[in-house]
């Protein structure tokens, strides 16, 4: 996550290997001490119940990305060291989330749930400031058209966290490049 604060910041490595071990000995059915295929539908759901469906909803595919993603020595099952790493990242998942529904409430001042078409132009203000753009309208647009997926003219809660982590991921590569 980088630019987003980090797991460190919030618990520490050992609370993690607690954790991990509790939920990796309850997820391990079979005591083999690995995730394994039969077994990856629990957590499925258990990484469901963190992400939303911000994944998908079809439990094949998600288990699919979780293994493209997590199984590094691609042997089609997760070690505990693997699965810990999925924690780590639904953990600074979560916290990005946090973040962005906070600064998501500072922008939908009359608490509708969305933040309508007058206040988008603080929400583009707020984004120039993280990375300034020469051609304002043009940014404005672009930037519109890629995160109001229901083109209503407003930004939900979901638009905004997709924004919000957009910029993040810029702010992490401008502070990069800078290096």
């Amino acid at each position: 996550m980088g630019a987003a604060a980090s797991i460190s910041n919030i618990i520490t490595e050992e609370e993690l290997e607690r954790i991990t071990q509790e939920k990796f000995t309850e997820l391990d059915v079979d005591k083999s001490n690995y995730l394994e295929i039969d077994e990856l539908l629990s957590l499925v759901d258990f990484v469901l119940d963190k992400y939303g469906t911000q994944l998908g909803t079809d439990a094949d595919h998600i288990k699919h990305n979780i293994m493209q993603r997590f199984d590094k020595n691609i042997d089609g099952k997760l070690d505990c060291e693997e699965f810990k790493a999925l924690l780590r990242e639904m953990i600074d998942r979560n916290m990005l989330m946090q973040r962005a529904k906070a600064k998501f409430e500072e922008f939908d001042t009359n608490k509708c749930g969305v933040i309508e078409s007058g206040k988008i132009r603080q929400v583009v203000d707020w984004c120039m400031s993280a990375y300034p753009i020469e051609n304002i309208d043009s940014f404005t647009k672009g930037l519109i058209a890629s995160i109001d997926i229901n083109k209503d003219g407003q930004l939900s809660l979901d638009e905004f966290i997709n924004l919000f982590e957009q910029m993040l991921v810029r702010l992490e590569l401008v502070k990069k490049a800078k290096i």
